[in-house]
């Protein structure tokens, strides 16, 4: 209640007219929002459905170009173009900037605009949606890595991102004024151009150990600092053009913060995997005990799911017996319904 009154008290400080009710009442809705926080543009497997969720609340103001992207995707797949295995694109009518929907993929695999060189590092398997990884305990939904990107950014007033190792997106704050063009394709794509990417790498920012700036051809300079956490490298902290020493110190705090968010998801993918990879040595263990509990555990972790498998039967039939195959198939059956009575 004392949220509420809070809440209702500065918004009539804002709207003079605006009526106060005397006891709290509103309207709740799920919070339409992706895994790691990356909305979804894409085809779906049923042949004419396409979607565009997942956006939270922070792509409402982008809904006008995400309309003209969804209406260039359907056009071009209908069309025939095979979105999955080279992804369509879609140039912005305002900025002339290419915006690649691949990007927003239901898949979340690389694509000529995100190179699969991202992935190729071990790290950058729990920082995105790399198959579907639920292991990095949702860092960015439960206001983790995104909080501290956007509460820095409110603090100085400017724009913030964080990337990758590989200067893939991770995380960026609303624009403050202070964006150019290699900025607002990062926030559009996902990932910047593979060459400018390899030229502010070329600087040898992978073994900084204090902020520095950037200064590269295309882009304004940048201030870099390092997100490490225990010695290692786990991504960089942007900010762009001018920066005053408070705001530099500021930056690698709010680094060191991120550091300790992103390690965290790095030891929990860890865990993950290892859990993984002892379930599968469990499944082929002689002991059938073993095995089944093994199996069990797949579903109880939802790694499968119950009824996606297939078993495959075969049993001799002699020849010049046809009658043979329908009383064998329809035992197999039996027994197959009665081991799965749930399965249909």
């Amino acid at each position: 209640m004392a949220v509420f009154e809070a809440q209702v008290t500065r918004a009539a400080r804002r709207l003079s007219g605006l009526r106060v009710p005397n006891r709290a009442r509103g309207v709740v809705g799920v919070y339409d929002v992706a895994d790691d926080w990356t909305p979804i543009y894409d085809r779906t497997e049923l042949a004419g459905f396409y979607v565009a969720i997942g956006a939270s609340g922070n792509q409402f103001k982008n809904a006008p170009v995400v309309g003209r992207l969804m209406a260039a995707l359907v056009d071009q797949v209908e069309a025939g173009a095979d979105h999955d295995r080279e992804p369509v694109r879609y140039r912005g009518p305002h900025t002339g900037l290419d915006i690649d929907p691949g990007s927003f993929s239901r898949s979340g695999r690389a694509t000529p605009a995100a190179p699969a060189r991202c992935w190729a590092d071990p790290r950058a398997v729990y920082l995105g949606r790399a198959g579907g990884d639920r292991s990095g305990g949702d860092d960015m939904a439960d206001g983790g890595l995104q909080s501290i990107v956007e509460e820095f950014a409110e603090r100085l007033r400017r724009s913030v991102a964080i990337d990758d190792p590989s200067i893939r997106l991770l995380a960026a704050s609303r624009h403050f004024g202070d964006e150019d063009q290699v900025r607002v394709g990062s926030v559009l794509n996902r990932a910047v151009d593979p060459e400018l990417a390899d030229r502010v790498l070329s600087l040898g920012i992978a073994g900084w150990a204090a902020p520095g700036v950037t200064t590269v051809e295309g882009a304004l300079p940048r201030l870099c600092v390092p997100v490490r956490c225990n010695g290692m490298l786990l991504g960089y902290l942007w900010l762009i053009d001018e920066f005053a020493d408070r705001e530099t110190t500021a930056a690698a705090e709010a680094a060191a913060t991120a550091g300790t968010v992103l390690y965290r998801r790095l030891l929990l993918h860890e865990r993950w995997k290892a859990r993984q990879e002892g379930i599968l040595r469990e499944l082929v263990s002689s002991d059938a005990a073993v095995r089944a509990q093994a199996v069990e555990d797949l579903l109880a972790e939802k790694l499968v799911r119950r009824r996606l498998h297939a078993v495959h039967r075969a049993r001799r039939v002699v020849p010049g017996h046809a009658h043979d195959v329908g009383s064998a198939t329809g035992r197999l059956r039996g027994r197959d319904r009665a081991r799965h009575p749930h399965d249909g």
